[in-house]
This record gives C-alpha cells, structure tokens and sequence, in this order.
C-alpha cells in the first residue's frame, strides 16, 4: 500500500510473499523492535513503558486504517490472508528460508525509507541528553553532548538532502524495480 501526502492511496495488488508470509506488518515489526530496543538502552522504565506506549498506539491505528482499505479493496482475498498470518507477532517457520531468497536493495532503502534514520536518531538522541542531564550539567559533558547532538545533524541533514533529492527527480534515486 503506497500513499502520503498529497498523494493517493493505491495498492496495485495484496502482497503475501517475502515478509509478508510471516507477519502482516514486518515493516511495522521492525521500527518497533528497533525503539523497544532504544528504550531498553535508556535503562529507564519510563522510557522504555513510553516508547513502548507511543509506538504500539501509533501502529495499532495506521495499522487498522490500512487493513480498512485493504478490506474494501481486495475483499475475501485479504480476509483470508488475516486468517492466515499473525498482525504483529510474526510467524517464525521458514524465515531463514525467506531471508536467504531475499535481495537487499540499498537504492530502495534510500528512495524509500529515507527519512527512518531520523526516526531512530530522534527518540535515541534525546534519550541520550536525559541520561547525561541525570548524570550533571550537560555544559560539562561537552563531549558526550556533541557526539549525540552531531549524530541528530548528520540524521537531519541526511533526510533534508534525500528529500530533496527525491522532490527533485534526481536520476541517482531512480528505481527499476518500484
């Protein structure tokens, strides 16, 4: 399913294969493995309940707007589909298998998941500055303060020149295989 911003919502056909045979969501799985594992590195219980919180809302409504539109669009074909594969905690016989037919694609990570590092860097980011503000002033952790600041810029200016990147039509982003 492929939308945004002032573009359509479209989904040319229901994809069950790859990643999909084994969770509905991997994407969605992924990103909130990948902030859990943020909180749990804060060594915070607030943190770890408030990312887990956040996040687990967040995903829960997009992923029950995009199964409403799936639903209408491809019927009983996606009903059974949601019989079939678990939303959220994925179905663990033949990954490896799905894994080792897998081709990694760098040029689709860039042109489509652009802005994630952003998304990683933010919640890590300020997590960090928490943690340094616990331990004293931050004007006196100068060093520890400016790696964590300096990976938010790298981050920030990443996204800003992927984006533009893409808004331009650069033919560096251009995929074959969309």
């Amino acid at each position: 399913m492929r939308g945004g911003r002032n573009h359509p919502v479209y989904a040319h056909g229901l994809v069950t294969k790859g990643l999909f045979q084994h969770t509905r969501n991997p994407m969605y799985v992924g990103k909130f493995l990948m902030v859990l594992g943020v909180g749990f590195a804060s060594n915070r219980w607030p943190s770890l309940l408030a990312i887990t919180f956040a996040y687990s809302f967040m995903y829960q409504c997009v992923t029950l707007a995009e199964e409403a539109y799936l639903r209408k669009k491809f019927g009983a074909a996606f009903d059974e589909y949601c019989r079939r594969v678990p939303r959220w905690l994925p179905r663990l016989a033949g990954l490896g298998e799905t894994l080792a037919g897998s081709e990694f694609r760098w040029r689709r990570v860039l042109v489509k998941g652009y802005s994630e590092p952003l998304g990683w860097t933010l919640p890590i980011v300020a997590i960090g500055l928490y943690n340094l503000h616990k331990l004293g002033p931050l004007d006196e952790q100068p060093g520890a303060a400016g790696v964590l600041l300096g990976a938010l810029g790298i981050a920030v200016l990443f996204a800003a020149v992927m984006g533009w990147l893409k808004k331009s039509r650069s033919p560096v982003l251009r995929l074959n295989d969309t």
